[in-house]
């Protein structure tokens, strides 16, 4: 049960600083003769007789990471990546005052390339030796041990290495072709020979020479000519590299990751990028979905006493007596399953490990006028109106038309919208439009509301509603189409001025369309709700007639465009089955008939193995060739826009990529709303109410200042085997054990918040409850550490506790005390709590030194029994297996030596990490039980504290998985844009 709020500023935090400062870490790892405008100027001169084999000047480059290899394939990875995010993020390096620096740090780099490509088929791809640099601490000015230089040939080949290359080179000859034209061509020049060096010439670099394997260790090269074939077509536009990425690209494109190594993401983007797949055979691009869903919202509880507590409230449906807002609980499981239900615990219970991270990367979330984008955006519905328009129009431009729109016998159908840039009324298309829009308004009515744009949403509803009523002409019977889908793609101009006949199609009984009488009810039945509390006759009338419409299609069923073959040429529908589901939930929305519920569960089965949300695809004809600027431009509707492999291009004969139609904007409307109402989100709140957590999970006696007020003194008489007191501390989630291996985490990952985002505490004044919370379990562990090597780490039974159900207050059970000792040891944990006393320590240490010097104290005292008798806790204490089972203790070991260090700068702590980091370096996470990801951090932090940087660090936090813990220019360098 670990909750860390990491609180960042994301709507006023200085992107620009952070771009400017994160590029002087390239001016730090500069290597040769520094220019004369060197900002970081503590960074000398150093390793001015780096040379090739036969004298080469080799000097110049980067250092890799901490260490002073000069690694070509990183360096290369770094500059194409710098290189890419100029090109396609030029305005923000502008906008930042960073762009001559940008371009200065990749000329640091391709200086150093050219240079090392000494002749067509000969690459140095390293100097020095990185087993013999790893065992040299100091700074790299005063090196003086050998610097031999490795490089690749067409007997000792790397076509990863030379690939690589020769894409930072392309990237970068872009970046200089408008600066610099002359060096541009040098810098394509050289990577057209490498490319053909590598392409040629197979081979992985890392075989080539032994040196590197120490630290990086190549896995393939097939990625690295797709990405390098990739750049040099960008560059040049020679289709010979197109035939490589074809030829190549099978081989890898189950491959993932984006990094020095892996370039199979990059690939990706760039095989299904516009310029890289002009051919026009299929291909189907990998999918890439994020599904965030937070749920931040309810601690289940029991009523206030004396009421009863037991397995009966457990059970029962009514809403919790007390809801807590801001604690984490587990959310969707790994198929994106969740229900909210007590039962299914590993989905819904509060844990503080499960919360101990609330943090977003530290990307500004830009207060952007959505207010503005969503009020022009329901402009496209003026534009699209068909029939005799209101006079509070807006878009003047557009005027009466398709006035005569009738049924076949006669019956009124003007009104509705036009589909697209056609002007047939296509009905199915119209309703799923309607649908989606109020779909957005029940959802985000404040959104439309915060942009003045409620009642223009209403507005665009109704437009389409009003002509449904129409159109559904009797019970079974409803007008599907207004206008001919061929004759109409055959005529250009404007709807005002159209001669034409416009046939009305509709389906009946006999001729059935479930799928369009079905969206149609859906359409009604959410505009019910949309103007239930505006007008509720009107709202009255569409319910009726999409119960209506909606027994109608699962009464008689059928395609629509079986019924009307006119709609084919446009709208070919693939099934009706979605429809009825869909339609059944909304009108079970609207009524709260369970009738509607049983549809859903009958015809569900039939289309759950289904994906998407859109409508097929639509052909239109239309005879428009002139290239004149449009002479009404509509700012807020949404094209079609880049197709399935990212392709684009503002031609108006592209019609499926720059056609608008209502349906896909109608669902724009709701993002957009939403965007209105979370755009300024209020992280102060959230932080503030995540906090309150922490009150809730308080064991012992309460502060009177405890803001949760029904929860109540508990485990009074909580004792060690020797009647040691161990009150406090927290209970560890929906269970009341005092687990202390997680409370430990809890505490260290809340310090280590405070320390580095206290700004951020102090803007939503909760520095002071955060401190509450983190004193409220040291307290405890001061407690609980009984002796030098003896320490309680658990109170309460899990099993037991498990079978029970009820508040902690009326617990009656036996509390057992488990501890670790030095002949029952629990090294992860000894280390662990020391890595929170440590941390900890520094939180008081301005606030409370005497405090900060026992838990200082305790810390080390802690640290010596986990270093000196080594064993997991969860094998000295059994009880806890039914709950938490360690893995490993070194982790924990480097971890808690890196807080010991920052806490005392004492060295024997740096000892101990780089003694015990080798055993961690190839693990991975960060949660309770594994601390490989923070151990890394730490031990990178450690590093930086000795020196590695020079006298003036640049201290980077970053979460990273590296396969040499000194070795991140993958990371560091090629992070940077």
């Amino acid at each position: 049960m670990k909750l860390y709020i990491y609180i960042l500023f994301l709507a006023t935090y200085d992107y620009k600083d952070v771009l400017e400062k994160s590029l002087l870490f390239y001016e730090a790892q500069r290597s040769g003769k520094l220019p004369s405008d060197q900002k970081v100027t503590w960074r000398k001169d150093s390793a001015l007789n780096d040379k090739g084999n036969n004298g080469e000047d080799l000097t110049g480059g980067y250092y890799d990471a901490g260490d002073f290899v000069k690694f070509g394939f990183q360096m290369s990875f770094a500059i194409t990546v710098i290189a890419w995010g100029v090109l396609d993020h030029k305005t923000g390096y502008q906008t930042a005052n960073a762009l001559d620096d940008a371009l200065k740090t990749i000329k640091w780099g391709t200086d150093y390339f050219i240079k090392a490509h000494t002749s067509e088929n000969e690459f140095y791809a390293q100097v020095a030796s990185g087993t013999v640099d790893h065992n040299y601490w100091g700074r790299p000015e005063d090196m003086t041990m050998e610097r031999p230089a490795f490089k690749i040939t067409t007997s000792a080949p790397g076509s990863d290495l030379a690939a690589e290359t020769a894409a930072a080179l392309a990237a970068a000859s872009l970046v200089f072709q408008s600066v610099d034209s002359a060096y541009s061509a040098t810098l394509l020049q050289h990577g057209i020979q490498l490319f053909n060096f590598a392409n040629t010439y197979r081979g992985k670099y890392s075989d080539a020479f032994a040196d590197v394997r120490c630290c990086y260790n190549s896995s393939g090269y097939e990625d690295e000519l797709v990405w390098g074939a990739a750049w040099l077509y960008r560059a040049t536009n020679d289709n010979s590299y197109l035939q490589v990425i074809e030829e190549v690209y099978p081989t890898i494109q189950y491959y993932i990751g984006f990094n020095w190594d892996q370039k199979a993401g990059g690939a990706d983007v760039s095989y299904f990028s516009d310029t890289l797949n002009p051919s026009p055979k299929p291909i189907s691009p990998p999918t890439h979905t994020l599904n965030v869903k937070l749920q931040i919202l309810t601690l289940v509880s029991c009523p206030d006493a004396p009421a009863t507590c037991d397995w009966t409230q457990y059970s029962t449906t009514d809403p919790n007596p007390h809801v807590l807002t801001g604690a984490l609980v587990g959310g969707p499981g790994a198929n994106d399953d969740y229900e909210d239900v007590r039962s299914d615990y590993q989905h819904n219970e509060l844990m503080i490990d499960l919360s101990i991270i609330i943090v977003y990367p530290v990307y500004k979330i830009v207060c952007y006028d959505y207010s503005t984008l969503l009020q022009n955006s329901l402009l496209f519905y003026e534009a699209q109106r068909s029939g005799k328009l209101p006079s509070d129009q807006k878009v003047t431009w557009r005027k009466d038309s398709a006035l005569n729109d009738k049924g076949d016998s006669g019956e009124d159908l003007t009104g509705g919208y036009y589909d697209a840039g056609d002007f047939v009324k296509f009905g199915f298309q119209m309703a799923f439009t309607a649908t989606v829009l109020s779909w957005g308004l029940l959802d985000h009515e404040a959104g439309y509301s915060n942009a003045g744009a409620l009642e223009d949403g209403r507005k665009a509803v109704k437009w389409a509603t009003d002509y449904f009523i129409k159109a559904h002409t009797s019970e079974f019977e409803f007008y599907g189409q207004v206008g001919d889908g061929i004759a109409d793609h055959n005529y250009w101009g404007r709807p005002e001025d159209m001669t034409m006949d416009r046939p009305a199609f509709k389906i009946t009984a006999s001729a059935p369309g479930s799928d369009l009488a079905a969206e149609t009810a859906a359409a009604m039945a959410a505009a019910s709700l949309v103007f239930k509390t505006v007008d509720s006759a009107y709202s009255t009338t569409l319910l009726q007639h999409a119960i209506q419409l909606f027994n109608f299609a699962n009464t008689y069923r059928g395609k629509f465009s079986d019924s009307i073959d006119n709609v084919r040429c446009c709208y070919n529908s693939s099934n009706y089955n979605d429809e009825l589901v869909w339609g059944a939930a909304w009108l079970y929305r609207a009524t709260e008939d369970n009738q509607y519920l049983n549809v859903v569960q009958q015809e569900y089965p039939t289309i759950q193995y289904w994906v998407g949300f859109d409508w097929d695809q639509k052909t239109s004809g239309a005879d428009y060739s002139t290239t004149d600027p449009n002479p009404h431009v509509l700012i807020g509707a949404l094209v079609g826009g880049p197709g399935a492999n990212d392709d684009y291009e503002d031609v108006r004969s592209d019609y499926q990529h720059n056609e608008v139609a209502c349906d896909y904007n109608a669902a724009f409307q709701g993002i957009l709303a939403m965007f209105v109402e979370l755009a300024c989100y209020d992280y102060t709140t959230v932080l503030q109410n995540s906090l309150l957590f922490y009150e809730a999970q308080r064991s012992g006696k309460l502060p009177s200042d405890q803001k949760v007020t029904w929860r109540k003194d508990s485990a009074l008489n909580d004792k060690g085997n020797n009647g040691e007191d161990l009150t406090g501390g927290y209970y560890d989630a929906g269970d009341y054990v005092k687990f202390g291996f997680p409370m430990a985490f809890t505490t260290t990952v809340l310090s280590w918040g405070l320390l580095d985002h206290e700004n951020g505490y102090q803007k939503a004044n909760s520095v002071d409850d955060c401190r509450k919370a983190i004193k409220w379990a040291t307290d405890w562990f001061l407690k609980a550490h009984v002796s030098a090597n003896e320490y309680y780490g658990q109170v309460g039974s899990g099993t037991v506790d498990h079978a029970s159900w009820g508040r902690p207050e009326d617990m009656t059970m036996e509390r057992p005390a488990f501890k670790i000792t030095t002949s029952a040891p629990g090294s992860d944990l000894a280390a662990e709590t020391a890595a929170a006393l440590a941390a900890a320590s520094l939180v008081f240490q301005s606030v409370d030194s005497t405090y900060a010097a026992t838990l200082l104290e305790h810390a080390k005292q802690l640290y010596d029994f986990g270093y000196n008798y080594r064993g997991l806790f969860s094998d000295s204490i059994t009880d806890s297996q039914c709950c938490y089972t360690s893995t490993h203790y070194e982790d924990e070991l480097v971890w808690g030596a890196a807080w010991l260090y920052r806490a005392t700068n004492d060295q024997k702590y740096l000892v101990y990490v780089d003694e015990l980091y080798s055993t961690v370096q190839s693990m991975y996470g960060f949660d309770w039980d594994q601390k490989f990801a923070g151990a890394m951090v730490s031990h990178k932090g450690a590093l930086g504290r000795r020196g590695i940087l020079g006298k003036h660090h640049i201290q980077f936090k970053t979460f990273f998985f590296s396969r040499k813990h000194n070795q991140l220019c993958n990371y560091d360098i090629g992070n940077t844009s």
